[in-house]
């Protein structure tokens, strides 16, 4: 699990009482009916609704309260909002569509957590049924449209599937392991930021998720030391050098050389 997901649902469950499975099947039943889980759908015929959750795009609209929401609970509860959730903050209107995954279903617990009315302790309890809490705090419809709306929703449920037994025991057993402890850098493992064995990279340089380089040389070519990744936290230049790839996790930026085999040992 996402470690922002994961310290907000801990301050959730803290609050409301719950399990991790209790929010995921939730959050899995209202983004199944919305989209089919998508979190690049876009609403049919260019209506608003944008992402997993179909939150409404525009200024102010269903997307921006969320955002809001979210923001107001974790400054509420000493929770750092993440820079994402910083920048999309400062706008009047949020692309929910343009978010990851995890990050969509951020702002869907803080939008429900900051909504006057919801209460996931009555759904934990059993006193509200998800079809229920859906359509009294998510679908933001007519009142002429709900009972049509609802039927829809419960024959969504008649196709959602949730996961096999044995399934669910391994997807609880990822949910609550403690999260990966990242590899400690030593400076004077790489004095030089050149990345030829790979590894993450110290640097807010904006790249698309996925980059190639497929020019400029190795670091012993390259009049610069290899090519130029952005200022490393020691504060010298990154490089790479040709034949490698990045790619963003959710922690950051890593390099993968072309270095290295199957079998290749790292020196």
């Amino acid at each position: 699990m996402n470690e922002e997901l994961r310290k907000l649902l801990n301050t959730i469950i803290k609050e409301k009482g719950g399990s991790y499975k209790d929010y995921r099947l939730l959050m899995d039943k209202i983004s199944y009916h919305e989209s089919k889980s998508d979190p690049k759908a876009i609403q049919l015929e260019g209506g608003p609704g944008r992402g997993k959750y179909q939150f409404e795009v525009g200024d102010n609209k269903g997307a921006n309260t969320a955002v809001n929401r979210t923001y107001k609970y974790m400054k509420d509860n000493g929770i750092k909002p993440p820079q994402w959730l910083n920048e999309v903050y400062k706008n009047k209107s949020t692309d929910a569509s343009q978010l990851k995954d995890y990050q969509q279903d951020i702002i869907f617990l803080g939008n429900m957590m900051g909504h006057p009315k919801a209460d996931f302790k009555n759904v934990i309890d059993g006193k509200e049924s998800t079809v229920d809490f859906w359509s009294k705090y998510h679908w933001s419809g007519k009142n002429k449209d709900l009972e049509d709306r609802i039927k829809s929703f419960n024959n969504s449920m008649e196709h959602y599937k949730q996961p096999e037994p044995e399934k669910q025991v391994d997807l609880m057993q990822y949910l609550i392991k403690p999260p990966i402890e990242k590899p400690k850098i030593y400076p004077q493992e790489n004095p030089d930021n050149q990345f030829a064995n790979g590894g993450q990279l110290n640097s807010n340089i904006n790249q698309s998720e996925f980059n190639q380089f497929n020019e400029g040389g190795s670091h012993q070519e390259n009049p610069h030391g290899g090519i130029p990744m952005g200022m490393g936290q020691n504060g010298k230049m990154n490089t790479t050098e040709q034949n490698e790839t990045s790619f963003d996790f959710e922690d950051g930026k890593y390099i993968f050389s072309a270095r290295l085999g199957i079998n290749t040992k790292i020196k």
